[in-house]
């Protein structure tokens, strides 16, 4: 069987967490803060991932060596939320700066929300030619596995 890597990063520690809970039957959660859980795809390939809290771990955490094995990174945000939206930009910029590695930036909608901050449009998020930006909603698995089809199938 092949396993493959992604790295779930949030700004909060329950979006990572909470995403990884939604499609994963089984997550572990160590005392600092770190979950994972295992998505079995078919009988051939699984994919491991890893909830990281981006407050807890930011620029001290081993990101080299995860990126280095990972098939990609995504970053999950609260839309309604202004400053998950200004800490999501300064994941993507510590990303986009130090690893060339595929990025989904993923704000989580609320129910039928579709209401945009005009903040947003202020400040923006820097994609790199790598990351692609799209919204799930959390309580929608099937939302939650097209972030995954997203990163994998670019």
């Amino acid at each position: 069987m092949r396993i493959g890597e992604v790295l779930v990063v949030g700004a909060k520690a329950n979006d990572n967490s909470e995403l990884i809970r939604r499609i994963c039957p089984q997550i572990e959660t160590t005392k600092t803060g770190i979950c994972w859980g295992m998505l079995q795809l078919d009988d051939q390939m699984a994919l491991q991932l890893y909830g990281i809290n981006w407050e807890q771990s930011a620029k001290r955490f081993a990101w080299d060596l995860l990126c280095q094995k990972a098939l990609g990174v995504i970053v999950v945000f609260d839309w309604e939320q202004m400053e998950t939206f200004q800490e999501t930009a300064a994941i993507l910029d510590y990303f986009n700066d130090q690893f060339a590695i595929p990025i989904v930036v993923a704000a989580k909608l609320e129910g039928n929300t579709s209401h945009i901050p005009e903040k947003a449009y202020r400040g923006g998020l820097t994609l790199s030619k790598l990351s692609r930006f799209t919204f799930y909603q959390p309580d929608n698995p099937q939302s939650i596995r097209q972030l995954i089809v997203d990163l994998i199938c670019r």
